[in-house]
């Protein structure tokens, strides 16, 4: 893997035919926590959790937004977003977006309401 971001869907089943999903993302850049590339684009994302729609403020432009359900799947995807992005079609429940910019993407969770 280079240097970057990869997003990995992981399934759990028990004896009991209980199972469960989540999304880990695993990066192989050691940034002690701090996403570089959120801090140099300036990326501000409010409020979350959100209900109806959310603000993203950024230095640089934002060429498309792709919103991921904890099941890994592509739920939405939306193309040169404005300033506000409209959620309200959203399910309730926790989603990791992939804000791509000109030379890099940044992951954002966002908690839908």
């Amino acid at each position: 893997m280079s240097n970057g971001t990869v997003i990995v869907t992981a399934t759990a089943n028990d004896a009991s035919g209980v199972n469960g999903t989540t999304v880990i993302t695993i990066s192989n850049q050691s940034s002690a926590g701090i996403d570089i590339n959120a801090l140099s684009a300036g990326l501000k994302m409010y409020p979350n959790p959100a209900k109806s729609s959310i603000t993203i403020d950024a230095n640089e432009e934002v060429k498309s937004i792709v919103f991921i359900n904890l099941m890994g799947e592509e739920v939405k995807t939306i193309v040169a977003p404005t300033h506000s992005v409209d959620v309200s079609d959203l399910a309730k429940g926790v989603y990791m977006l992939q804000i791509q910019f000109e030379y890099f993407n940044v992951n954002q969770k966002l908690i839908k309401e």
